[in-house]
């Protein structure tokens, strides 16, 4: 710079020195500085006039201010010229004086208190804002000697030791963030003018904003904007301003003196920098003339009550509130974080001005500036009633003493809603107790609240998502006392309910809460909990635990029930005492089966996935609640899924035991339900309807009974076990109504035994469906997988199995009896009336000293029917009375082995007609065109196609008068009842609806309670029966007990008689032909009375009855009947054979349905055909009486036709299954559907065309 200097002459010198105003910006047009940060005016920036002294107002009232005024210290009658028209805002006064134009609806005076407050902590903060400004360091200082008239400032600090003056346009160029601040130690003057237009303007350009002024200015004067003027910033006076009339502003008037107003307009800008505001408009936006403020505290501590807080997007971590007293909300020694003492609403809105209604929208963030002293350890602290706090994320503080609470609650009727609450593992996230309580009355002060949406954290497992204790809701309406919607996640435990007990300062009881469609998952202990002693009794209200159960969704939820269902509940007396504890728990081992159930309690487990495996040593029901079967899936390191260990009246019901994986080595049990030396016949062990699978420790089984116990298993699905669905070792029980599905194996590596009786146990095995232990295509297998496995191996002596009623199907074997590894086997089993099909061997002996009685079976589509291992010749067994699944007697004989007797067999698959030719009757099952079965303990009674019987008079109990049927007398001594087999429903006898007749099967078997008996008059000698489809006839040698008058029963189903050498009774519970063995007849006979029977002896002499003359012949004596005939007997119709004739009496207003399955209405005369399925309804709770076609050929029809709806049909064109449900059928696809939702219904089979309407 020297050497640059040197070359010029001083003038030139002097002349680029001032030329150097110009070129380094000094002296510019355009003042540049950095853009400085903006000065906090504090709770000032509240107000758009402020002053200490008064504001006077000189016009004619004809102002426009928005925002708020006040004056302090001075008394707000130093605001009277301040009309309530002039102002868009709340005038804030130290005291109540101030009078206005009379209107006062504008003045918030003290009381309360609060406006004081508010007033002096703005002008404090108007102090602190004019000092911070006064002191910032000037990037330019006396630029213009003061006159910024014309000049144009980009943004920056400026500083003038003297006066500054505006006489014409200054401009102000930056952006909305840039911030200037001019430092005047002397007065402001503006120029005035004659109307605004032509007034001087401080113009702001590129978006600078008039927020972002600050005008400080510390002169003797003051302030002053001349008339007509627009002036932009805000202005921080140490004297007075004075605004000129019709002088605008934009910004604010902070004077630590006075203001004077003459009919201007002033407006406040909003400052955004305050995230809080007083939502006075109740519009969830900062409008002018809103109070707004730095932290949540501090619009607290400025609120009155009713007040609405507005917390927009942000993090807010410097809230304090120290010296209050917590009980009472005043002036204390304690501090807060955040303390709410006052009764208002404190809710967080988005930026947009939407009120936050869902926890997962929250963006207002509350974190704890400090770790609060002992008691109050909590981010929010609310001791006021009638509070409200929404919309809010809120985090507890990490004390190192785990003693804070993220939201504290002493006041009554608080709402805590669409917030979310993070406990940090501390205490809680809602904290409640009530210090206010009276124990006097034993009257709560908190009696009501509402905790609704919220999302609760309590992060870990030791803090909860609500406690509620000592005192809260003991009294008051529980209705009024509300925990819905909300989602609590983890911690020790959701919702607890503490009275007395366990901590010290827990000692007043607590009331219960309404408790609804809230989510609970992830806790450690439990959902929801309560506990508490108080005088003696219980120390909470009464909590409605069915309700919580049914009406909140858990991941997991067990509670105990006891057989009065009522709720268990158990003391804890180790340590700290806790008492009358009951809770929805999370677990079932923890504290259901080990502390709170008692012997004969129902433990209810709700629909989720309990990693643990169960011990259980006590009678008790452990029963699946929820609309999915809970998964036990067990814990490692035990070798099964549930234990029941040396109990006795254990039922697990309705669960799914499920291991988990899909192979062996997938995990490490051994059994899915182990049943070690429990149960007993008379107190068993019960597993029903429910699921097992995924065993896979190598050898596993779904379930297993050993040692002496007796488990009864029904209506289970068990499936992907690594051996055994189930096994019996030493144990008995019965095994019906269950699934099995098997894997295909190898059959070296591994094989499968779906159902495995091993040494010394004896099992009822039924009504099961057994399929699948096969195995795969292409292997060699070492060994076989049977669907049944019947042996002593691995126990004490031989088994025994009663094998009946099931449908076993591709395995390998269906059943094995005996062991190749058994020393000696002689276990047995009764096999009988099973469907075995598709299988390599139905029935295969591993030992000759095995055995098995094998009756009444099918055997379809089978490679071997009954076979012996190749070592050993198989046992000679009966195996009499089964379907092979052919007629001819070669084909039978090439599937069973040479020791087997086969015959008679069925030669059809109705099982009506055996080989030996002779017909039997047949036996109607539910699943053969709807006829019911044969009740275990039933007498058979046949009707043949030979024989008839009229029974219209014959069905009235104790007959007064003997019964002419045929022309031969009967005398009833009791009433016949036809009934049906093991499903009740009736089937009505052909030609016959009778009263207390209540089931015939015409052609089939028909079932009489109680014996009849007959007299045959004239008859003296030899009496007998021709059984039924036989010439021969069998002599009754039986003699009755008692006397003729009154003969005792024979043992049933046999016969007896007796005479008085005049005439002969016979009493018989079964039917057939009756009569004189006197002589040997020539011809043939119709039958007296019908019956079944059997044998094959010829008596020498018979009576006989004609049923087309009714001439009785007996002997060589002709008998022909007299006129008289019974007063309802159908003598119009002549009887034919295989009928049994009887009055019509169909009920009127009866449901009928036809062989074809069409249903009617019968009215009167008539039969009328119900159309549709909507028909149907009309006549809902009404029987549907199967009838025979025959029955209804007096009736007339419609020719609609309708299925009743849920009925089940197969085609007989194509086979397959379909249910009606809704005028539509639905085909049925598998077993597995098959049984699972229609078990006990019949299938009926149909036409193609009559399921074509469907």
């Amino acid at each position: 710079m020297a050497k640059f200097l040197q070359k010029f002459m001083p003038g030139t010198i002097a002349l680029l020195l001032v030329c150097g105003f110009f070129i380094f910006g000094l002296n510019k047009t355009s003042a540049e500085a950095g853009s400085p940060t903006a000065v906090d005016l504090g709770s000032a920036g509240n107000f758009v006039i402020l002053s200490q002294t008064g504001i006077t107002n000189t016009g004619s009232h004809t102002s426009v201010l928005t925002g708020n005024i006040g004056s302090s210290p001075i008394s707000a009658t130093a605001m009277d010229n301040v009309f309530c028209s002039e102002i868009t805002g709340t005038i804030y006064g130290v005291d109540a004086a101030y009078v206005g134009s009379g209107s006062q609806t504008c003045f918030a005076g003290n009381p309360p208190l609060a406006n004081k407050t508010l007033v002096d902590n703005a002008i404090g903060d108007m102090g602190t804002a004019y000092t911070d400004a006064a002191g910032r360091t000037p990037d330019a200082t006396e630029l213009y000697a003061g006159d910024l008239s014309s000049q144009t400032f980009t943004p920056g600090v400026y500083k003038w030791s003297t006066d500054v003056s505006i006489n014409t346009d200054v401009t102000l160029s930056g952006s909305s963030t840039d911030v200037w601040i001019f430092e005047i130690a002397g007065n402001l003057n503006v120029a005035s003018a004659g109307d605004v237009a032509s007034g001087v303007k401080v113009i702001l350009s590129g978006g600078a904003k008039a927020s972002n002024i600050f005008w400080q200015v510390g002169g003797a004067t003051g302030a002053t904007l001349g008339t007509y003027s627009t002036f932009n910033g805000n202005i921080l006076s140490a004297k007075q301003i004075i605004i000129q009339t019709g002088a605008v502003l934009d910004g604010r008037a902070l004077a630590q003196t006075q203001v004077t107003l003459d009919a201007n307009t002033i407006t406040a800008p909003i400052d955004t920098t305050k995230p809080v505001f007083i939502d006075k408009n109740n519009n969830h936006l900062q409008d002018v003339g809103e109070l707004s403020f730095a932290t949540i505290q501090g619009a607290i501590d400025v609120a009155i009550s009713g007040d609405t807080i507005a917390v927009t997007p942000g993090t807010y971590n410097q809230d304090e509130a120290n010296g209050y007293d917590a009980v009472t909300g005043d002036a204390g020694s304690s501090n807060f974080n955040i303390f709410v003492n006052k009764s208002v609403t404190i809710e967080g809105v988005d930026a947009n001005g939407n009120l936050i209604t869902d926890a997962k929208d929250v963006v207002a963030f509350i974190i704890p500036k400090r770790d609060t002293p002992s008691g109050n350890l909590s981010t929010i602290f609310v001791q006021a009633d009638n509070v409200t706090i929404s919309g809010l994320d809120v985090t507890a503080y990490d004390d190192p003493d785990y003693n804070f609470k993220t939201i504290s609650v002493t006041g009554d009727n608080v709402t805590i809603k669409n917030c979310k609450l993070h406990a940090g593992d501390q205490v809680s996230s809602i904290y409640m107790y009530d210090p206010n309580y009276d124990v006097g009355t034993n009257t709560s002060h908190i009696q009501s609240y509402k905790f609704e949406n919220n999302s609760l954290e309590a992060g870990g497992i030791y803090a909860s998502g609500i406690r509620i204790s000592s005192g809260p809701g003991w009294s008051g309406d529980v209705a009024n006392r509300i925990i819905s919607g909300n989602a609590i996640s983890d911690g020790s435990y959701g919702i607890e309910f503490v009275g007395p007990g366990g901590d010290d300062w827990d000692v007043y009881p607590v009331g219960a809460a309404t408790v609804t469609t809230n989510s609970f998952s992830g806790q450690d202990k439990g959902s929801v909990v309560a506990w508490g002693k108080y005088n003696e009794t219980e120390g909470y209200g009464s909590i409605d635990w069915d309700s919580i159960f049914s009406q909140n969704t858990f991941d997991k939820a067990v509670i105990t029930k006891t057989p009065e269902n009522t709720i268990r509940y158990y003391n804890y007396l180790g340590g700290p005492t806790f008492y009358f504890i009951r809770g929805i728990y999370s677990a079932i081992q923890r504290y259901p089966i080990n502390q709170v159930a008692q012997s004969g309690d129902t433990i209810n487990v709700a629909s989720g996935t309990y990693n643990e495996s169960l011990l259980i040593e006590k009678p008790l029901t452990l029963s699946g609640s929820g609309i999915t079967k809970p998964v036990i899936s067990g814990q490692s390191g035990n070798d099964y899924i549930i234990k029941i260990n040396g109990a006795s009246g254990v039922i697990l019901d309705n669960l799914e035991i499920n291991g988990g994986g899909t192979t062996v080595g997938n995990n490490d049990f051994a059994y899915g339900i182990l049943v070690n030396n429990s149960g007993a016949s008379d107190n068993a062990i019960e597993i029903k309807n429910s699921v097992i699978k995924n065993i896979w420790q190598n050898g596993s089984n779904g379930i297993g009974a050993e040692v002496a116990s007796y488990v009864l298993a029904h209506n289970n699905t068990l499936s992907s076990f690594h051996k055994r669905g189930i096994r019996f070792i030493n144990s008995d029980g019965k095994f019906y109504n269950n699934e099995v599905i098997g894997d295909n194996v190898d059959g070296t590596s591994r094989v499968q035994n779906l159902v495995n009786l091993w040494g010394g146990s004896t099992v009822e095995i039924y009504n099961n469906i057994l399929h699948n232990a096969l195995s795969a295509p292409g292997s060699t297998p070492t060994w076989d997988s049977p669907g049944i496995f019947v042996s002593s191996y691995g126990g004490d002596g031989a088994s025994q199995a009663n094998i009946h009623d099931n449908d076993i199907y591709s395995c390998d074997t269906g059943v094995v009896m005996g062991s190749v590894y058994a020393d000696v086997d002689t276990s047995s089993a009764d096999i009988m009336n099973n469907n075995f099909h598709d299988l390599n061997s139905a029935i295969n002996f591993e030992k000759a000293t095995a055995s098995a009685t094998v009756n009444g079976n099918s055997f379809v589509d089978n490679i071997g029917n009954i076979t012996a291992n190749e070592d050993i010749v198989g046992p000679a067994i009966n195996a009499e009375t089964n379907w092979w699944g052919t007629d001819i007697k070669a084909d039978v004989e090439s599937k069973i082995y040479l020791g087997v007797d086969f015959e008679p067999y069925y030669t059809n698959v109705a099982k009506t007609t055996l080989s030996d030719e002779t017909t039997t009757d047949a036996v109607y099952t539910s699943a053969t065109d709807g006829q019911a079965d044969l009740p275990t303990d039933a007498t058979e009674v046949v009707l043949t196609d030979t024989t008839v019987m009229d029974l219209s008079n014959s069905v009235v109990a104790q007959t007064a008068e003997d019964v002419t049927i045929g022309g031969s007398i009967i005398t009833l001594t009791q009433e016949v009842i036809l009934q049906s087999g093991i499903d009740t429903q009736p089937i009505v006898l052909t030609n016959s609806d009778l009263s207390g007749v209540s089931a015939s099967i015409p052609d089939g078997t028909t079932i009489f309670d109680n014996p009849v008996t007959i007299l045959l008059s004239g008859v003296t000698g030899a009496v007998g029966y021709r059984p039924s489809g036989s010439d021969n006839w069998i002599q009754i040698t039986n003699v009755c007990g008692g006397d003729y008058v009154a003969p005792t029963s024979p043992v049933a189903p046999g016969e007896c008689a007796i005479n008085n050498d005049t005439d002969t009774k016979i009493v018989t519970y079964h039917f057939t032909s009756f009569g004189s063995l006197t002589a040997i007849s020539s011809g043939s006979g119709g039958a007296i009375v019908y019956g079944g029977g059997g044998g094959s002896t010829a008596p020498t002499t018979y009576q006989t009855y004609n049923p087309n003359t009714g001439e009785t012949t007996i002997g060589a004596t002709t008998i022909t009947p007299t006129a008289e005939t019974p007063a309802t007997t159908d003598t119009s119709t002549t009887p034919t054979t295989g009928e049994v004739l009887g009055t019509k009496v169909i009920a009127d207003g009866a449901l009928v349905r036809d062989d074809s399955k069409y249903i009617y209405v019968i009215k009167g005369n008539t039969k009328y055909h119900i159309a549709n399925l909507a028909e149907l309804a009309e006549y809902k709770g009404l029987t549907i009486t199967d009838v025979d076609d025959a029955d209804l050929l007096a009736y007339t029809t419609t020719t609609n036709k309708v299925y009743a709806n849920s009925m089940l049909i197969r085609s007989k064109t194509d086979m397959k299954i379909y249910v009606i449900k809704e005028g539509k059928k639905k085909h049925v696809l598998n077993l597995e559907e098959l049984r699972k939702n229609y078990l006990g219904l019949p299938i009926y089979n149909v036409s193609d065309l009559t399921i074509g309407q469907y």
